[in-house]
This record gives C-alpha cells, structure tokens and sequence, in this order.
C-alpha cells in the first residue's frame, strides 16, 4: 500500500491547490489517513489495497507510519521527541 511521504505544509498546500483548481485538475482528490491496521489489512485484501493506492494522497496517521520499514529510512518528517 502507497503512503506518501509528504510534511503537514506541502499537504495543505496541495488540497487547497485542488480546492482552487477543481475544474482543471485531473484525477481522484481525496486525501487517507492510513493508519497501521489499513497497511496490514492491505497485505491480504488486494481490492483494498488498490483502492487506497488509488486516492490522490495517503498521509501517515501516526508514528509507525512514518518511518519506511524495507529500506529502515526516516520519512520525510522526522518524528517528534517522545516524552517519559
């Protein structure tokens, strides 16, 4: 399943870009918060899985979505300082 790796900012600034440019922009504007359990569920239900890889913009809806786990990378937000 597709997660974007995208800062609170450029997101903003891309639904209000299709907000504005609703009649000339092209394809599906609808934005997922894909939570963990979705990128597990995602595994095993290939329609699922299609059908969130086909909205315009998958965000990650919390930290262990943020991190990339085949290439063990941070994303392109780094995440917050966790308090004990």
């Amino acid at each position: 399943m597709r997660v974007d790796s995208i800062e609170s900012q450029a997101a903003t600034e891309l639904v209000l870009d299709w907000a504005v440019n609703a009649e000339t922009c092209q394809g599906i504007r609808m934005v997922c918060a894909a939570k963990v359990q979705m990128v597990n569920e995602s595994w095993g239900d290939p329609p699922f899985r299609a059908l969130i890889n086909f909205v315009g913009l998958v965000m990650p809806d919390g930290h262990p979505n943020g991190w990339d786990p085949p290439t063990a990378r941070p994303s392109a937000t780094p995440p917050r300082e966790r308090k004990r």
